[in-house]
């Protein structure tokens, strides 16, 4: 029995999240700013908490990328690497999410009180594009090259282990 291999990440539909979340994060701002509310921009805690998942996020790619290099019986169990790679996925799409909102922000912010009251939001944005680009190199590194070692025989689904476990990234041509 074949199980589905895991997706990969869609640049199209990180673009429509970006976009739709600007969208709401400039409204969010005009309706804040209509009401006399603080602009909805998260602070330095956020970026504190966004850079440790990144370096987190990097360590744990380096190690699969390194684990790449082995031989095949000494790697390891292929459920990490396809967590990591679910993890970098998930960074990505949070990434985009927080990007287009503080797009919103910044959108509606610059054009009525200027560069200076957006500092925050523009942290917030080079964050998540820091977050954005180690979730697709991450997702990258965890791919499986075919080895081209003849096991798995021919058919178009996912290649598995020696444990029955499917290999992430790695289908038969």
């Amino acid at each position: 029995m074949s199980r589905p291999a895991l997706p990969t990440l869609r640049p199209g539909l990180l673009a429509l999240i970006l976009v739709l979340t600007a969208a709401l994060g400039w409204l969010a701002s005009y309706v804040a700013a209509e009401r006399g509310w603080v602009t909805p921009v998260l602070g330095l805690t956020s970026v504190i908490t966004i850079a440790a998942v990144v370096v987190m996020l990097l360590v744990l790619g380096v190690r699969v990328r390194r684990d790449r290099s082995r031989p095949v019986a000494a790697r390891m169990n292929p459920l990490v690497a396809a967590q990591t790679v679910v993890l970098a996925q998930a960074g990505a799409y949070a990434a985009a999410v927080m990007m287009g909102w503080h797009v919103g922000v910044v959108v509606h912010r610059v054009p009525l009180t200027g560069w200076g009251s957006v500092g925050e939001a523009v942290t917030m944005i080079a964050t998540g594009l820091a977050l954005l680009v180690v979730g697709c190199v991450v997702e990258q590194w965890c791919r499986i090259a075919d080895d081209g070692d003849g096991e798995g025989g021919s058919g178009t689904g996912p290649v598995t282990g020696p444990d029955g476990i499917p290999q992430v990234g790695r289908h038969r041509a």
